[in-house]
């Protein structure tokens, strides 16, 4: 019975391990492209960042697409140039979600591809803190206000409520891997670069039986 605790244990710690070594969506080269397309640095930040809580879409006062808080946040918070890049990548669907839902103009297919996004994406964060330990969505630092956190709430629940209309219809996208959709927003948000984007595609993470039940 020894023998068999003593496997048990072997075989659960490397268990643990390969889940903790499990790579991230993205490679390095990746990440540099995005943070050189959005000029994102700690150079660029603007020297003083305004705090109001009472606007929806905050301060952008360097021009590049992100929220000046919130890229304070991600450039003092993570270490790794990948998870920068990924809630780069992030905030500009988390934008286009209050941006779409508060306006009426947005087509069927348009609204049908921000809902995979949005849920590929949450499921993505929710694997990788699983996988990865120094890994944390960055979720909570874009809706950082009961205002942001209600408008958030809000445009979900408003496409969750769309999307029945059109339960039928099946995205491709939404077959595939969660991970995946940081391939597809690189392509989206770095169209230049397109045919020299080296995608780790091999190394986007499978959801693990575990997390899929």
């Amino acid at each position: 019975m020894k023998w068999l605790t003593r496997l048990n244990a072997i075989c659960c710690l490397f268990f643990s391990v390969s889940l903790m070594s499990q790579p991230l969506p993205i490679n390095q080269f990746n990440a540099l492209q995005v943070l050189s397309h959005f000029n994102v640095s700690t150079i660029e930040l603007p020297v003083y960042i305004e705090r109001n809580e009472a606007n929806l879409y905050g301060q952008d006062a360097n021009h590049n697409s992100l929220r000046d808080d919130f890229e304070q946040y991600i450039l003092e918070h993570y270490q790794q140039p990948e998870h920068v890049a990924m809630a780069i990548l992030a905030a500009q669907t988390w934008k286009r979600l209050l941006e779409v839902t508060a306006s009426q103009q947005s087509g069927s297919f348009t609204r049908l591809k921000l809902i995979s996004e949005i849920q590929a994406i949450k499921q993505c964060f929710r694997q990788l803190e699983t996988h990865q330990p120094e890994f944390h969505s960055a979720s909570f630092a874009y809706f950082n206000t009961p205002q942001r956190a209600d408008a958030r709430k809000q445009a979900e629940q408003h496409l969750s409520s769309w999307r029945q209309q059109y339960r039928q219809v099946k995205l491709i996208e939404d077959s595939q891997p969660p991970c995946q959709v940081f391939k597809r927003l690189m392509q989206q948000f770095l169209p230049a670069t397109q045919e020299t984007l080296h995608l780790a595609v091999d190394s986007v993470m499978e959801p693990t039986p575990h997390l899929t039940q």
